[in-house]
């Protein structure tokens, strides 16, 4: 599985994690402590490589000696996994074979199956300065070379279509994969999912309400990393490390986030947020019935069950008040919007799929409130093939 790297070549290694991770950088400390352990670490052995299905690359690893912890192993993923994020181990054979299990020996899991799920909120797209879920989605693949993201599927598969090694496959049998793979469910919120290259998580991105991005991550444990490159109360420390690392760039709320902020008083800025994070949680709904039967917070509330397609409580309401205005306006938000067969047929290009009926209708807003990428590293394999 390992192979050793005789002290000439190290310097090849070394560069090629050195040029990787400088492509895409990240904030100006955190990249300069990076660096540093770039050069001053050893490579020691040159690990498997994993194949990006659709493509002819793959990425290797290499098991590392940092001089600063010289009583463990480090692995590097690919050329530009932050090195902070390097998984240790023990430097033994049957440390190895236990430390590294969960980026090398896992096989693929439908999602369902996987044993965490967190739903994290990253902002809007205007926030992240991006035009659409289709845009995100091309930078992550762009730039985050630890996910496996031309293996891309969208809302109508609940699992990931693309089989685990793409290679043998006929352009055709790759076709009919792909339509179905790029396509939507309407009543589902647009989102494209894609796998982590080393542990074979998860990462679903959404398109929510008010155009909010939320990442959905699904996971088997990993062991934790020491000291931790994100705050532990916050992220789950078994989170494996090709997850954590796409959450590096920009502002992240998970649940416990938002359990923070749900106990200095409720908003609906915070009611928002429990909205994209708690979607189907009945104490979700219970919230939203509070702020419509409340006159103070009812345009916030309208504009949250609208957003989030609460049919059922706007219909609630509607029965329940006597003022006309406020019924006339309900039955508007109600009305029936396109159906399933229609929203399929006018689902653009750009992001495969519609969301559902009451997406856009309503905006808390008024409430006060790039292709692949050549490293050392990256093996291509097309002049082989011809």
């Amino acid at each position: 599985m390992f192979r050793w790297v005789e002290p000439p070549g190290r310097a090849a290694v070394t560069s090629g994690l050195l040029s990787g991770f400088e492509a895409f950088p990240f904030a100006d400390e955190f990249q300069r402590e990076g660096r540093a352990r770039i050069e001053r670490s050893i490579p020691l052995f040159r690990g498997p490589a994993r194949p990006v299905r659709l493509t002819r690359l793959e990425r290797s690893c290499a098991l590392i000696w940092d001089p600063h912890y010289p009583e463990r192993l480090f692995l590097s993923l690919g050329p530009n996994l932050p090195p902070q994020l390097w998984p240790a181990t023990e430097p033994t054979l049957a440390g190895a074979s236990r430390d590294l299990e969960a980026y090398l020996g896992r096989p693929f899991r439908p999602p369902h199956r996987m044993s965490r799920s967190i739903r994290i909120a990253r902002g809007s797209l205007e926030e992240l300065g991006l035009g659409s879920l289709e845009q995100l989605v091309r930078v992550i693949g762009h730039g985050e070379l630890w996910i496996d993201g031309a293996a891309r599927w969208g809302s109508h598969s609940q699992d990931d279509p693309w089989p685990e090694d793409t290679r043998s496959m006929s352009t055709f049998a790759l076709q009919v994969i792909g339509d179905r793979a790029s396509s939507g469910y309407p009543r589902r919120r647009p989102s494209i999912s894609m796998r982590t290259l080393w542990s074979r998580s998860v990462l679903t991105v959404e398109l929510g309400p008010w155009n909010q991005i939320v990442f959905e991550l699904r996971y088997d444990p990993a062991p934790p990393l020491s000291p931790p490159p994100l705050p532990g109360d916050l992220i789950p420390e078994d989170m494996p490390v090709d997850l954590m690392a796409s959450l590096l760039r920009g502002n992240s709320l998970p649940p416990r986030g938002l359990a923070r902020m749900k106990k200095e008083g409720l908003s609906p800025h915070v009611a928002m947020l429990t909205c994209l994070l708690e979607p189907l949680e009945s104490s979700t709904f219970e919230l939203l019935r509070t702020f419509l039967r409340d006159p103070g917070l009812r345009e916030a509330g309208l504009a949250l069950a609208s957003g989030m397609g609460a049919r059922g409580l706007l219909e609630e309401l509607e029965r329940e008040t006597e003022d006309p205005a406020l019924r006339a306006r309900l039955l508007e938000l109600t009305a029936p919007g396109p159906s399933p067969e229609d929203a399929i047929e006018d689902r653009s290009e750009e992001d495969g799929y519609v969301d559902d009926d009451f997406a856009d209708r309503g905006d808390p807003g008024d409430m006060d409130h790039e292709g692949d990428m050549d490293h050392e590293g990256d093996v291509d394999h097309e002049e082989e093939r011809r």
